[in-house]
């Protein structure tokens, strides 16, 4: 069992010890016998001037140990950061040079480099998360690297977050693979994690004359094999973990269903994983490197973020919208342009959305509108193409301004190509970037007279 509420640091002995330097600096002074006597003009000025030299003593007393508490622990401690510990920076410390930062090759946040020790070296995590609305809303999201939102069927869309430098405790709720994500995770060489696939099931694979198996109907098949999502992690080699192996009741299992939401709604929108058991999990049944060593890939190019002088406005008046099917009500998005913080808040079905976690608002320092050629490929499950590989266009907003850019990936296993124009590749401000896979025919808003139709 699990609870929803994110654990926070217990930061306890940070705040004892603080307490103990205030209260030592905060003790009154007590006076020396005198023997000679002084006037009260002198007394009063003498007075005043012990005082000014006993604060100055006790502000410099109380920086110098405080300053020094902090850097004996490698970084300022947050008290309000993650259960990982990890923090980050959109920019540049003010107090660490950047050499002495490692930056996510994910989303280009940065990290002293004695916190990276933590996570550098492991896999990224790719998650099939829930998108259903009765499953909203979803936890974990605020910790993800980047997230990927698509259409699974339906209209209805899924989100792969991938989790890296900073891993919540829980993420839910856990779905199904699909072919396209398994693309999308093998870039980054992560470990995907799900419950379960669209994919050939066996009745389709059996004889003709066998009586288990199951012949199409009015022409279509179970599932067109194209878009089995089994397959595809066998052809690109990618770790996965299936909850639908590894799941139990006990708290040392990386998977599990949510009690408080089993029987209230439907079985599938009840999963959930446990995230840092599932580094245990790949270690024990696949103590291989190419399962549990982060392996290097080319990563996108990242820049700090604007000044507040130098940002734009879009974003922030009219918001940016679009929708994915129009067929399907509540998955509708709006992201809403904060200037002061540079950052994206969401909205879908005309709600703001949060991680069902930690009660955070889901914010984006980076919103990429990926135009994507998608279709239907004929079976009973109404499974959806996408293309994956190969070229269109792109809406990228970031720092108040939107880039119109084009995309381009040659293999499943590497990373979108983004250009700007000019044909030079995009740099994203750093901080947590969503991707959005949209219909090529779909109108995008971003402003009073503003709007693109993809191709």
């Amino acid at each position: 069992m699990y609870s929803m509420k994110e654990e926070i640091i217990n930061n306890n002995s940070a705040g004892s010890e603080l307490d103990s330097i205030s209260s030592l600096v905060s003790e009154p002074v007590k006076k020396k016998d005198v023997i000679r006597v002084i006037s009260s003009e002198e007394s009063d000025s003498k007075r005043k001037w012990i005082i000014i030299v006993l604060s100055i003593v006790a502000v410099l007393l109380v920086s110098g140990l405080v300053y020094a508490f902090a850097f004996s622990r490698g970084s300022i401690i947050n008290p309000l950061a993650d259960k990982s510990g990890n923090t980050g920076s959109g920019g540049l410390s003010g107090i660490l040079s950047k050499d002495q930062m490692f930056e996510d090759p994910i989303n280009g946040m940065l990290f002293p480099k004695d916190e990276a020790k933590n996570f550098r070296n492991k896999k990224p995590i790719a998650a099939m998360v829930n998108n259903y609305v009765i499953a909203r809303p979803s936890a974990g999201l605020s910790k993800a690297d980047i997230v990927y939102e698509a259409v699974a069927e339906g209209g209805i869309t899924r989100l792969m977050p991938v989790f890296y430098s900073r891993i919540p405790s829980v993420v839910s709720s856990i779905r199904s693979a699909r072919y396209y994500f398994v693309q999308l995770a093998s870039a980054y060489s992560a470990i995907y994690v799900h419950w379960g696939a669209a994919y050939v099931p066996d009745c389709q694979k059996a004889p003709a004359t066998s009586s288990s198996y199951c012949p199409p109907v009015n022409g279509q098949v179970e599932t067109n094999p194209a878009v089995d999502a089994y397959d595809m992690i066998v052809k690109l080699g990618v770790p996965n973990l299936d909850g639908g192996n590894y799941s139990c009741d006990s708290e040392n299992c990386a998977f599990g269903r949510d009690p408080n939401k089993v029987g209230k709604i439907p079985l599938e929108h009840t999963a959930f994983t446990r995230l840092p058991l599932i580094y245990e999990l790949a270690r024990k049944i696949r103590p291989q490197d190419s399962w549990n060593t982060f392996t290097e890939f080319t990563p996108w190019k990242f820049k700090d973020e604007a000044t507040l002088a130098d940002r734009g406005n879009i974003g922030q008046e009219t918001p940016i919208t679009y929708n994915y099917w129009d067929t399907m009500a509540g998955f509708n998005v709006k992201w809403v342009y904060d200037k002061e913080k540079n950052e994206y808040i969401r909205y879908q079905g005309d709600v703001k959305q949060i991680d069902g976690l930690s009660g955070e608002e889901l914010r984006a320092k980076v919103v990429v509108i990926r135009f994507t050629k998608q279709e239907l490929v004929g079976d009973k499950k109404s499974h959806l193409y996408h293309d994956i590989v190969g070229s269109g266009k792109a809406l990228i907003f970031q720092d108040g301004n939107v880039i119109n850019a084009s995309w381009t990936r040659s293999n499943p296993d590497v990373l979108d190509v983004y250009t700007d124009s000019s044909g030079n590749e995009v740099e994203f401000v750093r901080g947590q970037i969503w991707v959005q896979l949209v219909p090529t025919d779909n109108v995008v808003t971003y402003g009073k007279a503003e709007s693109v139709m993809s191709q």
